[in-house]
């Protein structure tokens, strides 16, 4: 006796009943009763696969909308993300490039500074006669310590004196020479240090001695200065900075004492 569709759905339900109905359908890789089919689905009238199918259909077509749009969310972050960091590693050498050459400006520039103008002829900076050494040889024991001034009371001397407090035993400064020298220098008036090589830790380059590099006091004074000596030279203003003085520690008119360490002197060079 064949079985109607009521029986089916009361005794089996969905799934492999024994003795299924030929009204029963495969559909989807289950065996649905048209009946429970149109139950389900809201849709009237016999043979109701469509509804079914298309919902099956439906979310696969989601699912992939959703996939496409996952990846391409993706695809804009990595966009993104890479734009940030060309955006940072940008901003990074824009700061950066001008830092280091301000470094190697301030490592690499020529030293130059109110205390190089003082053994200048003028007020217009160190001339290319006086050169910055930054490496001092080896001293000689009598000249290896920083000497001390001593500047008596009274008024100072009107002209230039020079005075040997040590005698080199080296070569003799002449006209044209190259003198390295260590020096320390005093303000007469004020008995107060205004420049000294020693606190800089380096040796000044005198170069052509006699040929107006440096003030008049040392050109005429460090002739005849031996390699190795020390001299002391008390300078009135006219052979200094005269009546107009230069910057805050040599007053106008003012007499400068220096004392002066001949640490290298070599001969005029040819021509």
């Amino acid at each position: 006796m064949a079985r109607s569709g009521n029986d089916l759905e009361r005794g089996h339900g969905v799934g492999k009943a024994r003795g299924l109905a030929p009204r029963t359908v495969r559909f989807a890789g289950c065996f649905l009763s048209p009946r429970f089919v149109q139950a389900n689905s809201g849709v009237t009238g016999p043979g109701v696969r469509a509804p079914v199918a298309s919902v099956i259909v439906g979310t696969e077509k989601r699912q992939r909308q959703d996939q496409r749009r996952q990846e391409k969310v993706k695809e804009i972050e990595a966009v993104v993300v890479k734009k940030a960091k060309a955006k940072t590693r940008n901003r990074i050498l824009m700061y950066a490039i001008p830092g280091l050459v301000v470094l190697a400006a301030v490592l690499f520039w020529p030293r130059g500074n109110d205390d190089d103008r003082v053994l200048t002829a003028t007020d217009s900076g160190v001339p290319d006669s006086v050169a910055v050494v930054t490496t001092v040889p080896a001293l000689p024991s009598a000249i290896a310590k920083k000497p001390e001034i001593s500047i008596p009371a009274g008024d100072p001397p009107k002209t230039l004196q020079v005075k040997d407090l040590v005698v080199g035993t080296g070569a003799t400064a002449v006209k044209g020479s190259t003198l390295r020298v260590n020096y320390v220098g005093k303000s007469w008036s004020t008995k107060e240090e205004f420049d000294s090589s020693w606190q800089r830790g380096s040796t000044y380059t005198v170069q052509d001695l006699g040929s107006g590099g440096v003030i008049a006091g040392w050109g005429e004074g460090l002739i005849g200065i031996k390699q190795g000596g020390r001299r002391q030279l008390t300078i009135p203003a006219d052979k200094a900075y005269g009546s107009d003085g230069s910057g805050e520690k040599i007053k106008p008119g003012e007499t400068l004492v220096f004392v002066i360490d001949a640490v290298e002197v070599l001969p005029p060079t040819a021509g």
